[in-house]
């Protein structure tokens, strides 16, 4: 995601990546508009949707390097991601 456009990678985005339960690495650095409300709808999926995911079970790799508004709470992610 960090070769994006980083004005197009959002707390919405990150729901509807929570959906992709195959996903095994997620970069992203320099994204500043995603906060703790999107790692989290990245654990729980896309909001309204019949499935509900509870984590991302092949995730290993997930780089959050210069996302200035999440905060030491990441413990709850790990939990979901079991490879991490």
């Amino acid at each position: 995601m960090s070769f994006n456009n980083p004005a197009e990678i959002n707390n919405a985005l990150m729901g509807k990546l929570g959906m992709c339960l195959k996903l095994e690495e997620i970069i992203l650095t320099g994204c500043e508009k995603v906060s703790d409300e999107g790692l989290n709808n990245l654990m729980i999926g896309e909001k309204g949707k019949n499935k509900q995911p509870e984590g991302l079970p092949n995730l290993k790799i997930l780089k959050i390097g210069g996302l200035n508004h999440v905060s030491d709470q990441l413990h709850h992610l790990f939990k979901k991601c079991p490879l991490i």
